[in-house]
């Protein structure tokens, strides 16, 4: 692991304009742009899709024993491992650059496609293999799909007497878990040197220079519109912030009643990527500090802190399932809704314009 740097200079940052490129004067010692690369590698991109493999692995194994053998253990361990997956995938899924939409798409996209997963579990359970799962729709595999079959019905008492009377449904959530591996490990062996080597071009780029600039575009682009998202269609939509009735439905993992546990770790993601805890390298925070980068006379890594802190403890206040806070404590989640615009705000407009950082506001990558 790089170690730490030793304090540098800092130096006074002059933004031309909203968007545009930042011009450094009188800096005593430059920043160490490659550090803060590697240090997002080593200590937080590589981890997390390692990490990936591993969880799903463990779904896979478990799901294995539910169609082996449904009971009331076997189901509880099965959704255990899902929801350990699925909160992992949120912080993994941040790091969807340049053409990986398709494999990030394999392992989860919403909503799945009921009607077709309904269908085919009815066949011969023997025929559900993880062959035929991976020719199938994004939509109907994956996390998504697995959280479907192995939710519905939610009541576990009742979701085992119906596998005993269909079968199909344990082997689909088994053979899509076990494609579910593959899709994982094509997902971390994208960055791997043996496989795509995405980590060379986001360390290198086609220079020094220009090689930081891009990655840091890229990783501060996706923060954002993660972050979007999050606010307008995990919290927003359900609450129907525009001023309609509160709408249940809309919240990200309704059968599960994981969509809370999703949206936090999917924040606490995003403060990785720009804060540094004890004992981690550098984070976009140091970078912010070593330009000076203050908003109102107050440094923009202490807001940064400060916001993220009250935007996860509003949304450790929010009872779960979000199903029914967002109908019995809508104010509740009001508070953690406006945190996060808050905190949008902060990373999309001062961060992004202190940094020098382009925002395209496109979140397609072409695939």
């Amino acid at each position: 692991m790089p170690s730490s740097p030793v304090p540098v200079a800092r130096c006074r940052l002059l933004v031309l304009g909203s968007l545009l490129l930042a011009t450094v004067a009188a800096c005593s010692e430059p920043f160490p742009h490659e550090q803060l690369l590697a240090d997002w590698t080593e200590e937080v991109i590589l981890p997390l899709h390692g990490s990936l493999v591993e969880e799903v692995e463990k779904l896979r194994n478990a799901t294995r024993s539910l169609a082996a053998e449904p009971s009331l253990e076997t189901l509880n361990a099965a959704r255990g491992a899902w929801k350990t997956t699925a909160v992992l995938w949120q912080e993994v899924a941040l790091y969807r650059f340049d053409r990986m939409l398709l494999a990030h798409n394999q392992v989860s996209k919403r909503p799945p496609d009921v009607e077709f997963l309904e269908e085919t579990v009815t066949a011969a359970p023997e025929t559900l293999t993880a062959e035929l799962v991976a020719g199938v729709g994004s939509l109907s595999k994956g996390l998504a799909a697995i959280e479907y079959l192995l939710f519905e019905p939610a009541g576990a008492e009742d979701w085992v007497e119906q596998a005993g009377e269909q079968p199909g449904r344990a082997a689909y959530v088994a053979a899509a878990s076990e494609q579910l591996v593959t899709s994982a490990a094509a997902v971390r062996d994208r960055w791997l040197p043996e496989g795509g080597n995405y980590i060379d071009t986001f360390l290198n780029g086609d220079s020094e220079t220009d090689g930081f600039r891009r990655s840091l575009g890229k990783v501060l682009n996706r923060v954002v519109a993660v972050l979007e998202e999050s606010v307008r269609e995990q919290l927003g939509r359900p609450l129907a912030a525009g001023g309609e009735s509160a709408r249940p439905e809309r919240v990200e993992a309704p059968r599960s009643a994981t969509s809370l546990a999703l949206l936090r770790s999917r924040i606490a993601g995003i403060e990785r990527v720009l804060l540094a805890q004890e004992g981690d390298g550098l984070r976009l925070a140091d970078y912010a500090d070593h330009l000076d980068a203050e908003v109102d006379g107050t440094a923009l890594s202490t807001l940064l802190r400060n916001r993220f802190g009250s935007s996860l403890a509003a949304l450790d206040a929010i009872p779960e399932p979000l199903t029914r806070s967002v109908v019995e404590d809508p104010d509740l989640v009001r508070a953690a809704y406006d945190e996060l615009r808050e905190l949008l705000v902060l990373i999309k407009v001062d961060l992004a314009n202190q940094l020098g950082v382009t925002l395209t506001f496109n979140d397609n990558d072409g695939d």
